[in-house]
C-alpha cells in the first residue's frame, strides 16, 4: 500500500470491492491509506524568495518525518551566497528531520566555492592543504594531520572552514 519508488503513479490506495448479494456487480472505490510522502522538487533558485517557496512547498506536504524527498535544483549563475547558505540550512534540516533525503551536498558546495574569497594567510593554506589532502597528495603544512582522515571528513572540513569565512565576511 505504500509507495516504494518516486516514479510510481498514483500509489498509497486501496481498492475496496462491495459486492451486496452473489451475483451482484461489484463496486470498487479507491481509499488513500499510505502515510509516506514521496516528493520530488526541482526548482530553479534566483534569489531568497525562490529559496523560501522551497521550504514552504516541502514543509506544507506534512511531516518530514513522514517524507521522501528529492531535491534536484538548478542554480541561477547569480544567486547570492547568502542564499546558498540558505538553501544550505534548509538541506541540513532535511536531512536531520525528513525520513529520506536526495538532495547532493555537492550541488551546493560547487557553487558557495566559487563565490568564497579566502583571505591570504594561514585560512587559506589550510584550505589548500585540504585541496591537496582530497587530490590524493599529503601537504606539508598545518592540515598535515587531516591526511590520515577519511575524504569525507576532509570535505566536511574544508566546507566548515568556508562556511566560516563566509559568515565572517558577511
Amino acid at each position: 500500500m505504500e509507495q516504494t519508488s518516486f516514479s510510481e503513479k498514483d500509489p498509497g490506495n486501496v481498492a475496496v470491492v462491495d459486492i451486496a448479494r452473489a451475483g451482484d456487480k461489484p463496486i470498487v472505490s479507491k481509499h488513500h491509506v499510505g502515510a509516506l510522502h514521496w516528493t520530488e522538487h526541482g526548482p530553479t533558485i534566483r534569489d531568497a524568495t525562490d529559496a523560501e517557496h522551497l521550504r514552504k512547498a516541502i514543509l506544507d506536504a506534512g511531516p518530514l518525518a513522514a517524507q521522501l524527498l528529492r531535491i534536484t535544483h538548478q542554480l541561477d549563475e547569480a544567486v547570492p551566497a547568502d542564499v546558498l547558505g540558505e538553501l544550505r540550512s534548509v538541506r541540513d534540516e532535511l536531512q536531520e528531520e525528513a525520513l529520506f533525503l536526495d538532495w547532493p551536498q555537492e550541488t551546493l558546495d560547487a557553487a558557495l566555492d566559487a563565490l568564497v574569497i579566502l583571505p591570504e594567510g594561514l585560512v587559506a593554506e589550510v584550505d589548500e592543504d585540504f585541496g591537496a589532502i582530497l587530490e590524493g597528495r599529503i601537504p606539508e603544512g598545518p592540515a598535515r594531520a587531516a591526511a590520515a582522515e577519511p575524504p569525507e571528513v576532509v570535505k566536511e572540513a574544508r566546507a566548515l572552514l568556508r562556511r566560516l569565512v563566509t559568515e565572517v565576511q558577511r
